[in-house]
């Protein structure tokens, strides 16, 4: 490998590995051992300024990717980056997957009576309509959400959060949410510490300032704008065949 290469990523570069779905972290490491060669973890660590757990996270996202490979040297790893060129395999590998995706939502469409489609707006509406789906739902149902960054639910909720976390836990009520990668810290600040509750990331970012739910017996979407808009949806096979795609996108996280 070659020590001619900047120490620090070029912002264009970042950006292009972001748009592949590798996070900043990752691309960082990555950059590093092109740049250094076959080096342990530690000087991972050094040379990029990331915390030790995060290099070791990428470097095992990039191995899973066949982007990095190791050696053992006095009964130690060395890392080392492989050929840039594999990068466009990945890229493949993401094009497959998005073609099966786009089949497989394709044939979950399905049509809504007008009559069950309702809209509302304004922030007390909002969290009036949660409790109602928390009401509704039968006793040990699960709650699915897709979200991204933007997603504002648990501020929307305000100080009734709380209320809202002991009666979903009364009723032991679950929640799986998938989200995408830049959102880990806010995740485990807003997310993680709720009972019941399982998160999975997805590669690339969703910026943008809506989410979906998922619940027993409607599907929501959440404009997390000014006002606040939800969109619901009551219909069992909308639930059902969006609980399938739910499925897709939980399985291809991590």
């Amino acid at each position: 490998m070659s020590n001619n290469i900047d120490k620090n990523i070029p912002t264009k570069l970042l950006n292009d590995f972001q748009k592949l779905g590798f996070s900043d972290k990752t691309a960082r490491v990555y950059y590093s051992l092109l740049r250094l060669g076959g080096v342990g973890a530690s000087k991972i660590v050094k040379e990029t300024g990331l915390h030790n757990q995060f290099v070791y996270n990428s470097l095992k996202e990039l191995e899973e990717k066949n982007m990095v490979r190791f050696t053992l040297k006095n009964g130690r790893k060395q890392f080392e980056a492989q050929n840039p060129s594999l990068l466009v395999l990945e890229a493949e590998k993401q094009k497959v997957i998005a073609e099966n995706l786009s089949q497989n939502l394709s044939n979950l469409i399905d049509y809504v009576d007008e009559q069950n489609f309702d809209v509302i707006k304004g922030t007390e509406s909002f969290i009036a309509s949660e409790f109602k789906a928390l009401q509704d739902a039968p006793k040990g149902s699960e709650f699915l959400v897709i979200g991204g960054i933007g997603d504002q639910w648990a501020e929307t909720m305000g100080n009734l959060l709380t209320e809202y976390e002991y009666q979903r836990n009364k009723k032991e009520i679950s929640v799986k949410y998938v989200g995408s990668l830049g959102q880990e810290e806010a995740i485990k600040e807003k997310y993680d510490p709720r009972s019941n509750f399982k998160s999975r990331l997805l590669n690339g970012r969703f910026e943008n300032e809506v989410n979906m739910s998922i619940f027993p017996n409607e599907v929501v979407f959440n404009l997390f704008g000014t006002p606040h808009i939800r969109f619901s949806i009551k219909s069992q096979k909308m639930v059902e065949s969006y609980r399938r795609f739910f499925d897709v996108l939980w399985n291809m996280g991590k």
